[in-house]
């Protein structure tokens, strides 16, 4: 008999890759999703809320978006820069366009409507009250 869910083996095996991955992912970002970068998160279980960091160098808040539904949460960030260099007779004029997207199981749902972020010098912070469940109680019999 299987006792397992059916996204059990699948979680196991995606967590395996990820460590995996990590081994041979640049400092800070490793490609996904195409040519969007996955940004490094850490998500700590700080007692009443799920508080999580990424870095995004190099973006603006403005370019930040955060969706969260049930235990899921997506980051969506995107970094532009342009460099122009005049030199006697040449122009040079460097673009360079980045996405990030990130996918985030949480440990467990949370109350958006009380979710709060911050951006400072390129790491994101997002604080998620966890969803107060009601307590187990008893119904009598009459």
């Amino acid at each position: 008999m299987w006792d397992l869910e059916p996204f059990d083996e699948i979680r196991r095996m995606q967590r395996q890759l990820d460590g995996m991955f990590r081994e041979i992912k640049p400092p800070t970002f490793a490609p996904t999703f195409g040519d969007k970068m996955s940004p490094f998160v850490d998500i700590v279980d700080a007692d009443k809320e799920i508080v999580v960091t990424a870095d995004i160098p190099g973006a603006q808040k403005e370019d930040i978006s955060i969706n969260v539904r049930g235990d899921i949460m997506e980051i969506v960030a995107s970094r532009r820069e342009e460099k122009e260099e005049k030199k006697k007779d040449y122009w040079r004029r460097e673009r360079s366009y980045n996405q990030f997207y990130r996918s985030i199981q949480l440990p467990v749902s949370v109350d958006d409507k009380r979710a709060k972020a911050s951006f400072k010098n390129g790491v994101l912070e997002v604080r998620l009250p966890k969803l107060e469940i009601e307590k187990k109680r008893g119904i009598p019999i009459e």
